[in-house]
């Protein structure tokens, strides 16, 4: 192996094998994906990445507050809002179902035209919130999962349906017409 700061790489005169240092660390311990290669090299350069504790406390913030607190803080869906286009456009909901869970209270505007799904609890409290969004899928931190139910105010309904996510749940609306017997 030929290491060569000038020619500012390394090579194996024995193979096609080249490149940056990075992927000299992957060559010699071949297991290791690129964040473990920059953790290696972090060691041996004797450097650690360092970051001021404010900017720490200040990410961390929102993650020590409430589900309920921070659903409460999102606005309703509205027409042609960044949501309500990636709901219409890419997921393809028809404006009747998006007005229908934005007018259960089920449905919040999240950043970067992400959708906020609440999950209520027995007392009717937000107790989870799935998000998905044209890049993003998952849930906010710090909730314990319910059922998310469209229209869970009124009568006892005899059909339930059971989707893996709030957004399959709408999709299923969709197709059934938003059946009023259904929860």
């Amino acid at each position: 192996m030929i290491v060569s700061h000038a020619g500012r790489g390394w090579w194996d005169p024995t193979s096609d094998a080249k490149g940056d240092v990075f992927g000299l660390v992957q060559r010699l311990e071949p297991g290791l994906t690129f964040g473990h290669a920059r953790k290696r090299l972090r060691e041996f350069a004797g450097l650690s990445p360092s970051f001021p504790p404010a900017d720490r406390a200040e990410r961390r913030r929102g993650l020590d507050r409430p589900v309920a607190e921070r659903w409460a803080e999102r606005k309703a869906v509205r027409p042609n809002s960044p949501t309500w286009r990636y709901l219409a456009r890419k997921r393809w909901l028809p404006p009747a179902i998006i007005e229908a869970a934005s007018a259960a209270g089920v449905l919040r505007e999240g950043p970067v035209s992400s959708a906020w799904f609440a999950h209520f609890d027995a007392e009717g409290a937000v107790a989870h919130v799935d998000v998905r969004g044209p890049t993003y899928k998952g849930s906010l931190a710090g909730g314990a999962k319910a059922l998310f139910c469209l229209n869970a105010l009124g009568p006892l309904r005899p059909r339930l349906v059971l989707a893996e996510a709030a957004i399959d749940a709408l999709s299923v609306a969709v197709v059934e017409s938003l059946r009023e017997d259904t929860l």
